[in-house]
């Protein structure tokens, strides 16, 4: 796990897909990303092997139907005295991208026909970074949205990209 520079804080971003996580390394935050899905999955087998100090939660909240489990998660986590904070993609990661983009919805992207086409080729991207700044992308406007309903009680986690300024490369 990588360390902030000058301290020894280390982050991870635990991640719902493959496309969350290649976003988190293409803007280039300092810290590891490993997938898992606080919705569906229980983290408590998950735990003992976590070495970060920050634990930044990526989430969707298109489908929220096991907001017990997820709130279940996040005070497994606070229990081990782990640093959480939680970035809401509203809906999911591809409203994100066209609501932080000029684009008007997902497939203009790479001029896609479907959202599975799309995942396909955001996944297989070798110049993700070009692309993202050709759809004139602001990753500023990342993670902005209302904060979920069924979350209230975690909302003080909440954090936006404008707080991850130190954990840029």
């Amino acid at each position: 796990m990588r360390k902030q520079k000058g301290q020894n804080k280390t982050v991870l971003f635990l991640v719902e897909g493959e496309t969350e996580e290649k976003l988190i390394k293409t803007l280039k935050l300092l810290g590891k990303v490993q997938k898992f899905n606080c919705w569906n999955q229980d983290i408590y087998k998950l735990i003992p092997r976590l070495r970060a100090s920050e634990i930044y939660i990526v989430y969707d909240t298109d489908v929220t139907t096991n907001s017990v489990r997820f709130c279940q998660n996040i005070q497994q986590l606070k229990d081990y005295k782990l640093t959480v904070f939680l970035l809401q993609q509203t809906l999911n990661l591809e409203d994100e991208l066209v609501k932080s983009s000029n684009c008007r919805n997902i497939n203009a992207i790479f001029k896609t026909k479907s959202k599975k086409e799309f995942k396909t080729q955001f996944k297989d991207c070798s110049n993700l970074a070009q692309k993202l700044k050709e759809i004139d992308f602001k990753a500023e406007k990342l993670w902005q949205g209302e904060h979920e309903q069924s979350l209230m009680p975690l909302e003080s986690l909440r954090r936006f990209y404008g707080d991850l300024a130190s954990l840029e490369r």
